[in-house]
């Protein structure tokens, strides 16, 4: 199991630099397309506002697929994030038999795009 630091997230930003990766709705994959949320589910995920999901980082390319429910984002030293949904291993190796990456982590360094 991958312990995520979820402290990055933050909800009250008054601006937002050029190249912020903003979210909404729910970083839980494995309810996306698949189940109705209860209200039991960890509301931590469930983005009701936008959120800002990388404050420090400048992203420039933004990947995402709406039937595999993962993404990938690019910032400007070409370091690639992934998060969202890693059957088949997707989004890597690196996180071990996990099938979800609710947050976005370090998944390459240095891709030419």
């Amino acid at each position: 199991q991958v312990d995520y630091d979820l402290s990055v997230l933050t909800k009250k930003e008054k601006s937002l630099p050029y190249g912020s990766l903003v979210q909404s709705g729910t970083l839980d994959s494995t309810v996306v397309g698949r189940k109705p949320l209860r209200g039991t589910d960890d509301a931590v995920y469930h983005l009701t506002v936008p959120t800002v999901l990388l404050p420090s980082v400048a992203i420039t390319k933004v990947c995402t697929s709406c039937n595999a429910a993962h993404a990938i984002a690019i910032d400007k030293s070409n370091q690639a994030y992934g998060w969202g949904r890693n059957e088949g291993l997707v989004l890597g190796s690196s996180f071990g038999d996990s099938t979800v990456v609710p947050t976005p982590q370090v998944i390459a360094s240095d891709i030419s795009t």
